[in-house]
């Protein structure tokens, strides 16, 4: 059974005219539209008004309500292999996640909408683009729809969907020139029109940049060129990640003559990304290195150190008494102090050092290029730093201390040492340290040798 279309499409768009100047009646419209529609198992209905309410939870700055609506909607979608509206909640979703700073849900939703939207928009599998493509009227924006009988109305059909696909579709000579272009390619380039396009001089640069990029990606064995992404400079100056499908159409006697393809801005996609790839490798207190990026970076480190024989230190580190520092000043001044020394550290560092949080109140810093003698000297610099300038917090003074444990690998080494065990062996020297009064430094010796303390 279906929902009387009038009725369902009166209570939303009232609704939606409603929401800037009467929220309260414009959600109660809205509602009245979506039980209506549910009471008739409409599902078409049910999905458009799901997103209209999604978007206005959104407005409306009610983002967990908007969440769970846009939900219930890619439900739907996906119940009724509606692939348009699968792509548009899941956009707005990653919107959603993102600024809730959700990035792990966010990157999720944006690629499911890839999903969705590759699925839909897949260039060399579409009919409809090779018939407009190939058809008498083109396929560019600025084409004006016409024909006589069925081929007329194919056109027109085919004129409106290219016209209004939000994916960027053009058709470019090897150099870059555009021949054609959709509203939405014009618009990605940074223009509003094709007529601002056409009367901007040295627009085709723009595009030009892209083929340009375009030609040093591998086409495949069907001469299409999938998910090449390039970085593209917009006409207002604005940088953007760009995600291209595209191939080569050749003349007669193999020479090429054009390229055509699709284009879609994938920047957000690249800056959730890129927040992601933060968030796995740093400490979410500090923001130095964490301990799982730390031992992929010190274990390519080594194998340098060792091919090229240059010396390397390991360097292990704990605040002394930081426990106190918890339980008398509280856990958020101890994390104010954590922030403290990692910024004391980081200022007294030279750039080929690499610091990171170990674990808890513990830090391990690699040193490359050092011996254990320049190793111990910068250890005990790092330890008087800390120990001369008291940390000034809301509740006074507090002194503060680090013991230190160094260990090396020198050239002089028969065997080629393993990153455990020199992680273990500035560990031993720290519990030295520790064992020792805490506030100095040692250097690692083997078992059947005294450990020597050195300051």
């Amino acid at each position: 059974m279906v929902s009387e279309p009038i009725a369902v499409e009166v209570l939303l768009s009232s609704g939606e005219a409603l929401l800037s100047e009467n929220a309260t009646e414009a959600f109660d419209l809205l509602h009245q539209a979506l039980q209506l529609a549910r009471t008739e198992d409409d599902l078409s209905h049910q999905l458009s008004v799901l997103q209209v309410l999604g978007r206005a939870y959104q407005q409306t700055d009610q983002v967990e309500a908007a969440i769970a609506t846009l939900e219930q909607a890619v439900a739907i979608a996906l119940a009724t292999a509606d692939l348009y509206a699968l792509y548009q909640c899941h956009r707005q979703l990653a919107h959603l996640h993102k600024a809730t700073h959700n990035f792990k849900a966010a990157l999720h939703h944006l690629e499911a909408a890839e999903s969705a939207r590759e699925e839909t928009f897949q260039v060399q599998a579409h009919p409809w683009f090779r018939l407009i493509a190939t058809s008498p009227l083109g396929f560019s924006a600025h084409s004006s729809a016409g024909g006589d009988g069925l081929l007329g109305t194919i056109q027109e059909h085919f004129h409106s969907l290219f016209n209004s696909i939000p994916i960027g579709l053009y058709r470019a000579r090897p150099d870059g020139a555009l021949l054609e272009a959709n509203p939405a390619l014009i618009q990605l380039l940074g223009f509003p029109d094709w007529e601002t396009f056409i009367r901007t001089p040295g627009a085709d640069r723009y595009m030009s940049s892209v083929v340009q990029q375009t030609k040093q990606c591998s086409l495949d064995a069907d001469g299409v060129l999938r998910n090449c992404e390039v970085h593209l400079r917009r006409h207002d100056g604005l940088f953007i990640w760009v995600r291209l499908h595209t191939r080569l159409v050749y003349q007669k006697d193999g020479l090429p003559l054009y390229y055509e393809g699709a284009m879609e801005d994938i920047s957000e996609t690249k800056a959730v990304q890129q927040v992601l790839e933060e968030l796995a490798t740093l400490d979410s207190l500090t923001h130095i290195f964490n301990r799982r990026h730390f031992l992929d970076l010190a274990q390519r480190e080594l194998a340098r150190s060792v091919r090229f024989q240059r010396p390397l230190a390991l360097v292990m580190l704990d605040i002394d008494h930081f426990k106190a520092v918890n339980d008398v000043y509280g856990h958020l001044t101890g994390d104010d102090v954590l922030k403290e020394i990692v910024f004391r550290l980081q200022t007294n560092l030279r750039k080929s050092d690499i610091l990171a949080r170990f674990g808890g109140e513990e830090f391990i810093l690699l040193m490359p290029e050092t011996t254990e003698k320049e190793a111990f000297e910068g250890a005990e610099r790092l330890r008087c730093l800390i120990a001369d300038s008291p940390y000034k917090s809301l509740q006074g003074c507090i002194a503060l201390t680090i013991s230190l444990g160094v260990t090396s690998c020198s050239i002089a080494q028969s065997a080629t040492p393993y990153l455990d065990d020199l992680i273990r062996q500035a560990d031993q020297a720290l519990y030295q340290a520790k064992h020792q009064g805490r506030n100095q430094t040692q250097i690692y010796r083997p078992l059947d040798t005294e450990h020597l303390q050195l300051g």
